[in-house]
């Protein structure tokens, strides 16, 4: 397919209309997952995510969830999915809020999306160009439109924050586990959700770094990056 069309994402975006209901239906039950974990350094600090001594009563409590694989899960995965699921089943995009909340969301976060190695899908201009020739989009247009503006003043600053963040929480983990190991068991989930965390966000930056497109570039330059790995 990729060979035989110039534009395969418009040819896929007709080839999945039968499958339409299945996939929306798969991406709007990331709602209660992608916002919880797209979530400012702020929002984290006063949660005081990853922490093991915010809590001293607790300390020895497994830490648990009802969606653990999630708490865990790239974040990166989730956007991709949100971004190229909705560009195939964007008719949804007009009648369900939820759906539109996630796409706007996803598209606030980033500008590109890695295809292969540093092959990189630029979301909005490619968005733009798919949804500009079906008739009835003008709103679509606008807030992807509203959203690059979103993404290219803020997203480099959330995770430049959200890095920040990471190396205080990893070293306090690290500090804690290694005087207390037998933390370790009952903390297990802290440790893989960390490990998440940072591996996103230098995922992130390495992947914007190389496509910036805003003047300042103050944002993606982070000498200090190698702590979060």
């Amino acid at each position: 397919m990729i060979v035989d069309y110039e534009n395969p994402l418009k040819k896929l975006m007709e080839e999945f209309v039968p499958h339409g209901k299945s996939l929306s239906d798969a991406l709007i039950s990331l709602q209660m997952v992608y916002p919880r974990r797209n979530l400012s350094a702020d929002q984290w600090r006063n949660a005081q995510l990853l922490s093991l001594i915010s809590a001293p009563s607790t300390m020895l409590n497994p830490a648990q969830s009802d969606t653990m694989p999630c708490e865990y899960l790239s974040l990166d995965a989730m956007e991709k999915w949100i971004v190229f699921g909705f560009i195939l089943c964007h008719s949804v995009l007009n009648t369900d809020a939820t759906a539109l909340s996630l796409w706007k969301l996803a598209l606030q976060s980033s500008t590109c999306l890695c295809l292969f190695r540093d092959e990189v899908f630029h979301i909005h201009k490619a968005a733009e160009d798919l949804f500009v020739n079906i008739r009835g989009y003008n709103k679509r247009i606008n807030d992807i439109r509203e959203c690059k503006e979103q993404a290219l003043s803020h997203a480099g600053s959330m995770h430049r924050e959200r890095r920040k963040f990471l190396r205080s929480a990893l070293k306090e983990l690290a500090t804690v586990l290694a005087d207390q190991p037998g933390l370790l068991g009952p903390k297990a989930l802290f440790v893989f959700m960390a490990l998440s965390f940072a591996r996103d966000e230098i995922i992130w930056l390495l992947r914007h770094a190389d496509n910036i497109q805003k003047k300042s570039t103050d944002d993606f330059i982070d000498k200090y990056a190698n702590t979060c790995t």
